[in-house]
C-alpha cells in the first residue's frame, strides 16, 4: 500500500485528476482511517478528525457522501 500511495503522490497533480480518481483516493483514504481504528481502544477517537477531513474532502470536490466505509465521523 505504501508503495502504491507514493506512486499516486508522484503522478497526483492540480488539475490532472478526474472526479472517479479523487473519489476512490477520498474511499481509499476512508478505508485506512476505519482500519486503523480497530488497532486500539482509543484509536476511533484519536481519527475522528479524519474522518471529518473526508467528509470535508468530498465536499470540497464535490463527490458524493460515503454512506458505507464505516470512518470515524
Amino acid at each position: 500500500m505504501a508503495d502504491a500511495a507514493y506512486e499516486l503522490h508522484d503522478i497526483a497533480r492540480p488539475g490532472g485528476w478526474d472526479q472517479g480518481a479523487a473519489e476512490d483516493a477520498v474511499s481509499a483514504f476512508e478505508i485506512h482511517v476505519q482500519t486503523l481504528a480497530t488497532l486500539h481502544p482509543d484509536a476511533h477517537d484519536v481519527l475522528d478528525v479524519a474522518g471529518r477531513i473526508a467528509a470535508e474532502l468530498r465536499r470540497l470536490l464535490c463527490l458524493p457522501a460515503d454512506t458505507d466505509s464505516g470512518a470515524p465521523a
